[in-house]
């Protein structure tokens, strides 16, 4: 059993009646979380409602009236505003800087990064960031796992994608700087599927880390060949998936080669830490299947024996 209690109300200029409800929820074992629930007569917001733009305005970015949603996700609301701006409500509110905030933030100028345009902070607690809205093509999931399963290898894409993150690793230690032991300020939840194609450029449009942890556990200095190794794995997952699609597609093979293709591109590393992180999500990534995504289950089912047999 959960008890509910509405905390606080969020109710910016414009927003006609609409709010955000902040709500606690207390759990039988004595645990408790804060969710941000945008409301409107009881009900959640529509794409287009008011209360959207209303946000915007208040976390200092101007916008019209036309809205929609974006995406689904877990953590958090994203609406795109006037085709420009993204705004994303995080439904989980946490004390403390945001690590989407502060690395966007960082990574100003980038390329390979959206703009940050704005944010609505309340007692310390950042609820809404607005970003530049990146007009482009996913990289992932389901875009590669077809093409893969179609026979087409996405001959150079893992070179890319450790390219890329590989520059954004150097911008992040140079204006975050890095200890050192070689501890520092990273994605944390790197994968495919983060990745957008806008043109001939690779943009990573989600910085929001992993949203099971705390904000302040995603704000630790970690070693780089985390995000490395969660890329590395993320090759190997589309693989498996799409070798489900189609049967014929070796998967191992085109895993095997991808993910030395992704490690000669970003550089020099320590090959038996890379090991360690990746044996270490993947088992983080069978349990999190087990409870959360069962027919997601397969996959670290088949790519956890394949990593543990990948030796440096």
């Amino acid at each position: 059993m959960a008890e509910t209690r509405a905390a606080v109300r969020l109710e910016p200029p414009g927003a006609d009646g609409a709010a955000v409800e902040l709500v606690d929820v207390t759990y039988a074992d004595g645990g408790s979380e804060r969710y941000a629930l945008a409301l409107r007569d009881g009900r959640e917001c529509a794409g287009d409602d008011p209360l959207w733009p209303a946000l915007a305005r208040e976390s200092g970015v101007e916008v019209g009236t036309r809205g929609r949603f974006l995406a689904e996700d877990l953590s958090n609301t994203v609406v795109l505003l006037d085709d420009a701006h993204v705004l994303k409500l995080y439904r989980r509110p946490e004390p403390g800087d945001h690590p989407e905030v502060e690395l966007l933030g960082a990574l100003e100028g980038s390329p390979h990064a959206p703009a940050l345009e704005g944010r609505l902070e309340r007692d310390g607690v950042t609820h809404v960031s607005v970003q530049a809205f990146v007009p482009g093509e996913p990289v992932g999931w389901e875009r590669l796992i077809a093409a893969l399963a179609a026979g087409d290898p996405a001959p150079g894409l893992p070179t890319q994608l450790a390219h890329v993150t590989a520059i954004l690793h150097h911008t992040l230690a140079e204006r975050l700087g890095a200890t050192e032991d070689g501890l520092q300020r990273v994605h944390g939840d790197l994968h495919v599927g983060q990745f957008l194609r806008s043109g001939q450029t690779l943009v990573v449009v989600d910085w929001e880390g992993r949203p099971s942890l705390t904000l302040e556990e995603r704000r630790r200095p970690r070693p780089v060949l985390q995000d490395l190794a969660s890329l590395r794995l993320s090759l190997a997952h589309a693989a498996r998936a799409a070798h489900r699609r189609s049967p014929g597609f070796d998967w191992r093979s085109w895993s095997a080669a991808a993910r030395d293709e992704a490690l000669g591109a970003y550089g020099d590393v320590d090959r038996e830490l890379l090991h360690a992180l990746e044996v270490e999500a993947e088992l983080a990534e069978l349990e999190y299947a087990r409870q959360w995504l069962p027919e997601w289950l397969y996959v670290p089912q088949d790519v956890l024996p394949f990593v543990r047999e990948a030796r440096p």
